[in-house]
């Protein structure tokens, strides 16, 4: 639901200037990339840290 309270406000803006669009396109965008790179990050320490401790328990 935020998503689709955000888009409305950067389409006013849109018609003002086309500048502005695109500074706050980016800045909307952002907390996506952002979000969707800590998700593979935790996802990649997770599974490194399981491989990890497998190898380190296989070999104790």
């Amino acid at each position: 639901m935020d998503l689709r309270q955000r888009t409305p406000s950067t389409q006013a803006p849109s018609s003002q200037a086309p500048s502005t669009e695109e500074s706050k396109s980016t800045i909307i965008v952002a907390p996506d990339v952002v979000s969707l790179v800590v998700i593979f990050l935790m996802s990649l320490i997770a599974v490194g840290t399981s491989i990890y401790f497998l190898i380190l328990h296989d070999l104790s």
